[in-house]
């Protein structure tokens, strides 16, 4: 009997996390269900609790039946869990797989600042302040941003399979990343590199992005988060 694959997510409308996971269980075309805990729900701790060990989101529930169930959490774990069956998760070339969970990596444990600074809102649309854009501490984060989005984009131009994204295909640093392309678009960052400009158009348009977004624009208002 097949495996079942549950993802558990949050509101598609905050939640960059079950985004990332859930861009990579799309780009493969996997068959899957996505069930959503709703965010400040009186049930949204008690749910929590029986889906994930930490009590988080985005967690994947494998398993043929509810008493063989085999649960894997956290983005980056989730990823891994996939790319042991699913190869195209990563990218092919050896440094290039190497880079790329680097990347991952640094975005999983860094920048604290940019997140706090430019939430991740789909539907608002807030213009930065001009207090965040002199504070130098977010300004080093989003340029360590675009400087990895130029210095992959720039090697990837020209290759036979090169559709826009960090390492010519979709991978899992393209899903890593693609939350920040919300996040400067929505808070209008200005970003004058045009390689990075260009990546952002390339992740915003990708079908399964698009898709994302749209569900979260029909989701209810948090006003709890939307204060954020």
């Amino acid at each position: 009997m097949a495996k079942s694959l549950v993802l558990y997510i949050a509101n598609k409308n905050y939640s960059s996390w079950s985004l990332r996971a859930w861009l990579v269980l799309r780009s493969l075309n996997l068959d899957f269900t996505t069930k959503m805990v709703y965010l400040d729900a009186p049930e949204t701790a008690n749910i929590l609790s029986k889906i994930s060990p930490t009590r988080k989101v985005p967690a994947l529930h494998i398993g043929a039946s509810e008493t063989k169930l085999f649960v894997v959490w956290d983005s980056l774990g989730i990823i891994e869990y996939l790319a042991e069956q699913n190869p195209q998760v990563w990218p092919a070339d050896h440094e290039d797989k190497a880079i790329a969970k680097c990347i991952a990596a640094e975005m999983h444990a860094g920048f604290p600042n940019l997140r706090q600074t430019l939430p991740h809102n789909v539907r608002q649309r807030v213009p930065v302040s001009e207090a965040v854009l002199n504070d130098p501490a977010v300004l080093a984060e989003i340029d360590r941003v675009v400087e990895i989005w130029e210095q992959l984009r720039s090697k990837a131009l020209g290759r036979a399979d090169d559709e826009g994204f960090l390492f010519g295909r979709f991978t899992a640093a393209d899903a890593m990343y693609a939350p920040v392309c919300t996040r400067f678009r929505n808070h209008s960052v200005p970003i004058r590199s045009e390689l990075a400009r260009s990546y952002m158009d390339t992740i915003l348009n990708y079908e399964p992005m698009r898709e994302w977004e749209a569900d979260a624009l029909k989701e209810e208002v948090v006003p709890r988060l939307e204060l954020i």
